[in-house]
């Protein structure tokens, strides 16, 4: 989704998204997640990654 869709690129787009808090926080890969969007080899990805993992304090 951070991949396909560009406007979410602020943190306040990406909160609206309204992800699961229970699954970000016990459940979500973390490291997987990080090795995923590094495949990618997108800025763009890895700020909004980045901009999400910030949000839930990942």
């Amino acid at each position: 989704m951070l991949y396909l869709y560009p406007f979410y690129n602020n943190e306040q787009e990406i909160s609206e998204v309204r992800f699961d808090e229970d699954f970000m926080q016990h459940d979500l890969n973390v490291e997987f997640l990080n090795e995923y969007t590094n495949k990618f080899q997108s800025k763009t990805v890895r700020k909004r990654v980045d901009l999400l993992l910030k949000i839930y304090a990942l």
